[in-house]
């Protein structure tokens, strides 16, 4: 299940960056981000969240994981 969610992420992250890489118009984006390196943080923390939130749903899944095996078991731990 993991493995297909980081498939599934990796593409969804790829065409976002296809989409919104193509185009070559000069805008108020570029002015307002790209002038003073404002998408550096931008990207810095969308990374942070999108790597807290993998470190989240790996630990649920552990946990999960774990009361499925004690389920299974027949335990009460």
């Amino acid at each position: 299940m993991s493995k297909r969610l980081l498939v599934l992420v990796t593409v969804l992250l790829m065409s976002i960056i296809n989409v919104f890489g193509s185009t070559n118009d000069h805008s108020w984006l570029d002015d307002t981000f790209f002038q003073d390196g404002k998408y550096r943080v931008v990207i810095a923390i969308l990374s942070i969240i999108f790597l807290g939130l993998m470190i989240f749903v790996g630990m649920l899944e552990r946990r999960v994981h774990r009361l499925e095996q004690n389920i299974g078991n027949g335990s009460d731990d």
